[in-house]
């Protein structure tokens, strides 16, 4: 037999390899169908099998292979091609004069991507480079245009246009962002919570200083991580110096401009940026000559139309505040006090949250007595505005209507609940008087589980399956009683059925638990009789009795016997009657408490 194999391989779509050894490989894209294709002539006709790490490759939904015996043809499909598919393809042709192996290598695209994608990146940086030089060019041009000055006054800067950019065009804001020497550096240290963009709090106000004199402007911004902060003035970074004075600490930032004079007067702007976004404010300083009075008014600002609608927005939503502030509320529950049942002397807890203008006064009331502080009443209220009621030992006066009452100058609400106080005496935990035992049914026959539990109250009985709840469905009904009593039925038994079944009672006063395992024998399918095997006997090994024992020689001696010496009698000591060195003691104590009686 001969095999000399002429490999076609096809990773759809479009990409077609052929190699004519007897060892190939490939790339293939992730995702995609990969066709591997071969020819094993030989007489007789040989028989072929892949394998792949030693194992060998079974035709499925992953792998298909065929082998056109009259053809020779032999075919490899791999569907959805992705990682972990990597690897060496063997195949094997072989009869009775002899075998021919094959093999393919298939290598995922990863490699060739990531090439591609760092020569793009490449490309794309290259240009972006080209594009900030171009724009810092330009931008130096526009600046020298929009510096020129004209009868002793600088040209309009359109500082909303250039809070526009630095917001909106991310090449720009970063060609004038460049991190330079003597840059002051924050601190961001570890992250400790969610990334939060900047905001503003407080914006710069613009100012009026005279000549000589320092302008300071001050910004509350917050943001996560620390945001990186540089100011600009009429579009032209600063950085720290003499002049400027730059300082940020605990959210605020702060520019001075020491001995400002006439060509200190502009736009000031702030870039507040970190990984999650970035925010700008801008403001304005003009700087008159000596003995003007300024006191730190602001100059005429060039009102931008945006900033006319923002105030207009502003003033409206200032005078509907203040009318809806005029106006008082009755008060009203947002949420009230549920009914309880407690033990007597355990703790209970009543909340309640009420809303109203202005805001309500609460007091709360048992069986129409108002409740003060005292040893066992707490009346509590936090900052959120929720109310409580805390009694710390419930006794039987405490039982019945709780009224909890909002007032304020606009009226009155009142919100009612009940407390059921149970006495100890009459309170039992939990006790099953009946049970189910342990049992195996045949697989579709119906499992009944009974019990009954009593205990004061009537305990609530619940079922679990493995310790997980069992729920009503067609094939199990779980049915109680106000008795105590509960079954469990199971209308078809099956495999899955096995398990530990519990079921728990449970009241104020405690709970208990009674729990047994159900087995499910399952039919086995019957396979093929296998031919019985003939049964040789083992050889039997006999084993010969003990001989009788010899008889035991005992070797006696002449002992002398001890002679008896009688006790002398013992001389009676005087014996005291009893007496109390602490009598008991007559006490008074309230209902409720523990009583102690001692006695020696």
């Amino acid at each position: 037999m001969s095999l000399f194999p002429s490999f076609s391989v096809v990773c759809q779509p479009g990409r077609h390899h052929q190699c004519s050894s007897r060892s190939s490989e490939m790339l293939a894209l992730p995702r995609r169908r990969c066709h591997v294709r071969g020819q094993s002539p030989g007489q007789p006709k040989p028989t072929v099998t892949w394998t792949r790490k030693g194992a060998q490759i079974v035709s499925g939904n992953k792998y298909q292979v065929t082998h056109d015996e009259n053809t020779g043809v032999v075919t490899l499909n791999i569907t959805a091609i992705g990682p972990g598919d990597e690897g060496e393809y063997t195949c094997t042709a072989a009869n009775q004069y002899g075998e021919a192996i094959c093999t393919v290598y298939i290598q995922p695209e990863a490699a060739y991507m990531m090439q591609q994608q760092r020569q793009s990146m490449q490309m794309q940086q290259s240009k972006s480079m080209m594009q900030q030089q171009q724009m810092s060019q330009t931008f130096s041009q526009q600046q020298q245009q929009m510096m020129s000055v004209q009868n002793g006054h600088m040209e309009s800067f359109r500082v909303d246009t250039f809070e526009y950019r630095l917001l909106h065009e991310v090449e720009f804001r970063r060609s004038l962002t460049i991190t330079v020497a003597g840059e002051l550096e924050v601190d961001l240290g570890a992250i400790q919570g969610p990334p939060q963009a900047p905001q503003l709090q407080q914006k710069p106000r613009s100012t009026k200083v005279s000549d000589g004199g320092n302008a300071t402007f001050t910004v509350n911004v917050n943001g996560y991580p620390t945001p990186r902060v540089i100011w600009f003035k009429n579009g032209v970074g600063l950085q720290q110096s003499d002049k400027y004075l730059m300082t940020q600490s605990a959210g605020q930032v702060t520019l001075v401009v020491k001995q400002v004079n006439s060509q200190d007067s502009g736009y000031y702007t702030m870039l507040a940026e970190n990984s999650s976004g970035c925010t700008v404010a801008s403001a304005q300083l003009a700087v008159v000559p000596r003995g003007e009075v300024t006191n730190g008014a602001p100059s005429p600002e060039v009102i931008r139309p945006e900033r006319i609608e923002q105030q207009q927005a502003q003033q409206q939503m200032e005078v509907d505040v203040g009318e809806e502030s005029g106006k008082s509320l009755e008060p009203k529950f947002v949420r009230g006090p549920a009914d309880r049942e407690v033990q007597e002397g355990k703790m209970v807890r009543f909340d309640a949250r009420c809303s109203g203008r202005p805001y309500p006064e609460v007091t709360w009331y048992i069986n129409g007595q108002l409740v003060v502080d005292d040893a066992t009443h707490k009346v509590l209220v936090n900052e959120a505005g929720n109310h409580s009621l805390m009694i710390s030992k419930a006794s039987l006066s405490d039982a019945g209507v709780i009224t909890c009452v909002a007032k304020n100058k606009s009226g009155e609400a009142n919100f009612q609940c009940q407390l059921n106080v149970l006495e100890m005496q009459q309170m039992v935990a939990p006790k099953f008087v009946e049970r189910f035992q342990q049992g195996a049914v045949a697989e579709g026959e119906t499992v009944v589980l009974q019990c009954r539990a009593v205990g004061t109250p009537m305990p609530f009985l619940t079922w679990q399956k493995d310790g997980v709840s069992v729920e009503n469905n067609p094939n199990v009904m779980v049915q109680s009683d106000q008795n105590g009593a509960s079954t469990l039925q199971i209308l078809s038994a099956s495999g899955s059925d096995a398990g530990w079944y519990q079921c728990n009672a449970q009241n104020s006063a405690g709970s208990a638990a009674t729990r047994a395992r159900l087995h499910v024998q399952t039919t086995k399918p019957s396979g093929p009789a296998q031919p019985q095997r003939p049964h040789f006997p083992r050889p039997v090994k006999f084993i010969e009795p003990e001989p009788e024992p010899e008889p035991e020689v005992i070797m006696l001696r002449p002992v002398e016997r001890a002679h008896h010496v009688p006790k002398a009698p013992e001389e009676e000591q005087p014996v005291e009657p009893p007496k109390f060195t602490h009598p008991l003691r007559d006490i008074d104590i309230v209902e409720g408490t523990r009583a102690h009686f001692e006695a020696r």
